[in-house]
């Protein structure tokens, strides 16, 4: 499965995480926080992977400069920040 991560498209990762930043929207900042966490979690166990082993892939895959969705990536970074984001911040 590491192959299979490091491999991924880029440009369907991106696509991926729009959906889910679409789909915890109608949820507090705390819910979203939580549920995407508990999602990620259980992801990983169903897949056997380690969940710093894919923190750290995305992390890469986010900040290389050679990857095909650079600008995918950073109009997800600006949604979440200026649509996802409600008034309410966490502390």
């Amino acid at each position: 499965m590491i192959d299979k991560l490091t491999n991924a498209s880029s440009l369907e990762t991106s696509r991926c995480c729009m959906a889910v930043t679409d789909a915890v929207q109608r949820f507090r900042p705390e819910e979203q926080v939580l549920g995407a966490a508990a999602f990620f979690l259980m992801l990983c166990g169903v897949y056997g992977v380690h969940p710093g082993t894919a923190l750290s892939t995305i992390s890469n895959m986010i900040n290389s400069e050679k990857i095909v969705a650079k600008d995918q990536f950073n109009a997800a970074r600006m949604y979440i920040q200026k649509e996802l984001v409600n008034d309410v911040a966490l502390s």
